[in-house]
């Protein structure tokens, strides 16, 4: 359109370990949005189920954060480094929502 825009060049890390990737898996939920994403580990990848939509993997970025197509998440963990929630930043939207894990749940 016309116009130049700077961007920060973003490298994908190494694949990160199974049992890394377990630890993200679970039921999180918003209580803004009343939604839960569920992330389930499929094999080597992480998918966002979210209801009435199709899974979308999530690509791992950096230590806890992810990026998907509707947007990036940071994880954030407890002072133990257990994972309590994430937050997503949606790009389109300039909004951010939190969202909690349900510490009753396992995936994966």
């Amino acid at each position: 359109m016309g116009q130049n825009m700077m961007a920060k060049k973003v490298g994908l890390d190494e694949a990160m370990p199974l049992e890394k990737l377990a630890e993200f898996a679970g039921d999180y939920y918003n209580d803004e949005l009343q939604v839960t994403y569920t992330i389930i580990l499929d094999k080597v990848q992480l998918f966002v189920r979210v209801p009435r939509a199709s899974d979308d993997p999530l690509q791992h970025i950096d230590g806890d954060k992810f990026s998907m197509s509707r947007g990036d998440t940071i994880f954030f963990r407890d002072d133990q480094g257990k994972i309590i929630g994430f937050t997503l930043d949606v790009n389109t939207e300039r909004l951010s929502f939190k969202f909690t894990k349900n510490s009753t749940t396992t995936k994966g």
